[in-house]
């Protein structure tokens, strides 16, 4: 508030905005000015855990790996680093400042979790790898959502029965849709019987979200003709136009023999602003096929609608190629279109 009433109708510059911040908050702000408005990039951390039982001592290696230049330097940042053990839920605040850092704290107890930054205060990238069990009780019981997604996410290495029930109890009791989705989606990467099995009973759960995830994640199951029918179903059935949309992708995806007809004929269905007849041509590229190159091509030109327009051009993006004939029309497009 202060800042527009000094501005207001007035030029300003970044200094001004940051001294208007340090005035209010008497916390100098000028490191996190130059990293995050004069410098480029963003920090990349390698992490590392152990324990020490006979110290009972947790220790933790922070490296940043991304590649400093004139531009993107090797930050210096306050992080969050969380403990559970015994005693509950404890937040270490460090601050990283160098290329390698390593930080030791004694705890009561080995902890049951570890993270870095739960809360996703950083803009970064993070590799921090964790075994099974960890990962498993960070997904359950973590109480920062992105820590659960993430956790969900890297369970999908782990393959086998066990973690997809796992998942399965997070995808069906988690409170927030999007970690419901990670942990569909890594069902599907897992692949498998049980995988599928659990995944056409989310694509007709309630939350029209997780069905979505489902159908996504369905793709995966290429010669499953379960899962083509199921997809079938949600393209031409489900009440949500977004599902449908996804539907239409997953066929193209997956392969199905008849693909290039069922996405021909659900492009004559009504849609909001054509966007299933947009998601049908984008999934007929990839097919590959010579009958959906020409369908697409028929969609391009000038009195398409234009999200069916783009859709064909989305199609020649999942084509992976073009013709000489392909090729002289888009041309013309990019001068006189």
């Amino acid at each position: 508030t202060e800042y527009l009433k000094r501005f207001a109708y007035k030029n300003a510059e970044t200094d001004d905005f940051r001294r208007v911040l340090e005035e209010a908050s008497g916390v100098s702000l000028g490191l996190f000015f130059e990293q995050s408005f004069l410098k480029g990039g963003y920090p990349e951390f390698d992490v590392e855990y152990a324990w020490d039982q006979g110290k009972r001592m947790a220790q933790v290696w922070v490296k940043q790996v991304q590649q400093t230049d004139g531009l993107t330097p090797i930050f210096e940042l306050p992080v969050d680093l969380v403990f559970y053990t015994r005693l509950g839920r404890h937040v270490k605040k460090v601050r990283v400042r160098g290329q390698s850092e390593s930080y030791q704290f004694e705890l009561d107890s080995e902890p049951t979790i570890v993270e870095f930054d739960p809360e996703g205060w950083l803009l970064k990238k993070l590799k921090f790898k964790k075994g099974y069990t960890m990962l498993s009780n960070q997904l359950l019981s973590s109480v920062d959502l992105l820590s659960r997604k993430s956790a969900a996410e890297d369970l999908a290495s782990f393959k086998g029965p066990a973690t997809i029930e796992l998942l399965k109890e997070a995808a069906s009791r988690e409170q927030y849709w999007s970690a419901r989705a990670q942990a569909i989606t890594s069902i599907g990467k897992i692949g498998g019987a049980d995988a599928l099995e659990a995944l056409l009973v989310f694509s007709r759960a309630k939350p029209r979200r997780v069905r979505r995830a489902a159908i996504a994640a369905l793709a995966e199951f290429k010669g499953e003709e379960r899962a083509v029918e199921a997809l079938k179903g949600a393209l031409l059935g489900d009440e949500s136009p977004f599902n449908q949309c996804e539907a239409a992708l997953s066929i193209g995806k997956i392969g199905a023999k008849d693909a290039v007809q069922v996405l021909t004929e659900a492009m004559k269905l009504e849609s909001p602003e054509n966007g299933l007849s947009e998601a049908s041509l984008e999934a007929l590229g990839y097919t590959k096929g010579k009958e959906a190159r020409e369908i697409i091509r028929a969609h391009v030109p000038d009195g398409n609608p234009l999200r069916v327009r783009i859709g064909a051009l989305k199609g020649y993006d999942k084509l992976g190629s073009l013709e000489p004939e392909d090729l002289e029309m888009l041309k013309e497009m990019a001068v006189k279109d």
